[in-house]
Formats: structure tokens, sequence, C-alpha cells
């Protein structure tokens, strides 16, 4: 099974969308909007892997704030992130993108072609954000690198 990594970032009330400029291993994708994501390297957290690709794409460093979602099939976990803006200048890497913006509700409905997946995923961090499941200040002792998203409860 392969996992890959997207994040909705979030600023100022606009989502980040960004235009690919390849096709995918599925020969979808070149000139479709997402949200920023790629694949998970061998020793990073989930979260190290959506801030990083992130970072590589377009320049921003983004921190993540919870868990929007999960989407899996045969063979394929993507795991869903709302990230939270720090800083940088939008910059894309013109080998994987074509474009990048920030758009609002109104501007996400009208961009095209937006792959579904990712017209959900910011629709949701655009309208729920309040609802995705922040990480948890739990770290068992003498466990490297341990991260827990929780619901939040009492």
């Amino acid at each position: 099974m392969s996992v890959g990594v997207c994040g909705a970032l979030v600023r100022e009330g606009r989502v980040l969308m960004v235009q690919q400029a390849y096709n995918n291993r599925y020969g979808k994708g070149a000139g479709c909007w997402f949200v920023p994501g790629g694949y998970v390297k061998p020793g990073e957290t989930l979260a190290e892997a959506v801030e990083r690709e992130l970072r590589e794409e377009t320049g921003l460093v983004g921190r993540v704030r919870g868990l929007l979602g999960i989407r899996e099939r045969a063979g394929d976990l993507v795991v869903i992130f709302l990230l939270e803006f720090v800083g940088g200048e939008l910059a894309i890497d013109r080998r994987e993108l074509l474009d990048a913006r920030f758009v609002s509700r109104d501007e996400l409905d009208e961009l095209a072609p937006v792959m579904g997946l990712s017209r959900e995923i910011a629709r949701t961090a655009l309208t729920a954000a309040a609802t995705a499941v922040p990480q948890h200040a739990y770290r068992p002792e003498g466990v490297p690198r341990y991260v827990l998203y929780l619901a939040p409860g009492e």
C-alpha cells in the first residue's frame, strides 16, 4: 500500500489550490487543480511529509493543525490534513506545478478543472475547519516521533 498526504492550507478565509503540471500514476491530473500533497518518504511522519510537500511545491511554510480525513482505495491511502499558514512567499516548483493561488469558496466553485476529492477537501477546510481532529499532546515516554490525532474530549 502506498501512503500519500495532502493538506488544505487556509489563510484569511481562502484555501490554497495548485495546478498540476503532469499526469499522476493513474494517467490523470495534468492541468487540474488540487490541494498540495504527495507521498510519504521512508522515515517521515505524515505531518512531516505534508509540510515538506507544501514547502517543496509552493515555497510556503505550513503547520499541521489537524486531521480532516482519510481516503482509501485499493492499494492507496491518502491522509488529509488541515494546515495553518506559518510563512514564506508563494514560489511554485515549475516541474510539478503550472500555477498556485488562494481561492475563496465562490472562486473554488468556478475553478476548473478541479479533481473531485480536492474540491471536497477544500470545501471542508473552508466551511468546517473547527471539526478537524487535532494533534493530541500525549507522547509515551521512550517512543520517538510519536504523533497522535484524537478527537477532543474531556
